[in-house]
Formats: structure tokens, sequence, C-alpha cells
């Protein structure tokens, strides 16, 4: 057996086995507003709001969704720490979502939904929020951070319905978001001074496609061993 043949049994284990997600959205600042996220803080509690951010990309594409608004709840920022490594100062928060959820709503009337409505709203679990210089991340973990899909316009987007099934099947709906802004490290330090940071925002939902089976791993496992075992031979 050739080398090139007794090693395509574990290249096909690698692609069948390898970490994938499925429907996706990006979205980010709209229009031509210069800031899309506020940290906000007051008598020493600090608050991450949103607003005017937009649906850009989605996956598959052309979408109903695309250009459609996303709004996500106010968020309170906990357990503040301060960290330096080699000289560079790093922030660590947890982020604590409000009682009110995600909401998508259209931008424009399509396919029996009306302009201005509500396509999809989601509860957001906790997350965690990095902030190193000027910028920040947050929900960067691949978990399931949408906890329960509360509504839907079924047959709108695809890729909301791909969130849905994803929600349904007990799969995951990934969120992950970054922002930019000066002195973001200084403000949130000071935290007895009131006052608001604003800057631009870049962010994602996606819908993970279910890990292979144990039992998928196996049978990967035994064809490469015996590829290998019968090319030494």
């Amino acid at each position: 057996m050739s080398k090139q043949f007794a090693y395509l049994p574990l290249v096909l284990c690698i692609l069948f086995t390898s970490a994938a997600f499925g429907e996706s959205m990006h979205f980010s600042t709209g229009g031509e507003n210069n800031t899309s996220w506020t940290i906000t803080m007051s008598g020493g509690t600090a608050v991450l709001s949103f607003t005017n951010n937009e649906i850009d990309t989605t996956d598959p594409t052309p979408d109903a969704a695309l250009n459609d608004l996303i709004d996500l709840p106010d968020m309170t920022l906990t357990n503040l720490t301060l960290t330096n490594y080699f000289g560079i100062d790093m922030i660590t928060a947890d982020l604590v979502p409000s009682d009110s959820s995600l909401e998508i709503t259209a931008n424009a009337a399509s396919g029996g939904v009306g302009s201005g409505q509500v396509v999809m709203s989601a509860d957001i679990t906790h997350g965690r929020f990095l902030a190193v210089g000027t910028n920040f991340v947050a929900y960067s973990d691949e978990q399931d951070d949408l906890g329960n899909i509360i509504s839907l316009c079924p047959g709108y987007s695809d890729v909301i319905d791909a969130f849905a099934a994803a929600d349904a099947a007990g799969k995951y709906v990934d969120l992950s978001i970054s922002g930019d802004a000066s002195q973001i490290i200084t403000k949130l330090l000071n935290g007895t001074s009131d006052g608001s940071i604003s800057g631009t925002l870049s962010g994602q939902l996606t819908a993970a496609i279910p890990e292979p089976s144990t039992a998928a791993l196996c049978l990967c496992l035994l064809l490469s061993g015996i590829c290998l075992l019968r090319r030494d031979r």
C-alpha cells in the first residue's frame, strides 16, 4: 500500500471530526454611526449597552436578515479585575445581561413580515469580558450563549430558522463580540468616576454543528491503524 493511501483514512478522520459550524450572521456598527456600544459608569457600577448594530453578512447568503437591526440587552460588568502582564494592563469581568432579550428587527418589509417587526428574540446567558489596550472582546468561549429562543417568524430567514432548529435540538447558538475605544482601561479602573465611553462593535451569531459520536471517532482511529499496519508490512 502506498504511503499516500495509508494516510487517507487519517485525513478523512480529521475532516469529519474537526470542529465545524453551520449558519451564521455577522453584525457591526450600522449606517453612518460612529458608535454602537457604550460603557456607562455610575456610582461605581459599569453597564455595557448597545445600539445601531446591523447584520451585514450571513451564511448562507443572500438572506432576508441582511441589514436588519440587532439589539443586545444591557449588561452589567461585575468582578472587575486588573491584571498586568509584562507591563500591559488587562481587565477581566463577568457580563450579566439584564432581563430584556436579544432582538432582531426587520429593516424592511419582506415575506409577510413588516418593517420594524421583531423577527427573533432570545435570552442571553452570562459571559466573560476582556479589555486590553483600546479594545475588548466578550463571549469569546464557544458555548450556548443564546439560552433560549423566545420567539421568531418561521420562514422569514433561513439563518434564523437554523438558529431555532439548533436550539430545539439542544445544540448551541454561539455569540461573540468585540469593540474598540480609547482609554477603556483607564475608565474602567477609575470606577468611582461617573461618565461613559463609546466605540464601534463587531459581532457574530453562529449555529453549532453537532460533534461526531464516539463510535465514529473509534471507527476512524481503527481504519487509520489498520492501514498504517499494512503499510509497515
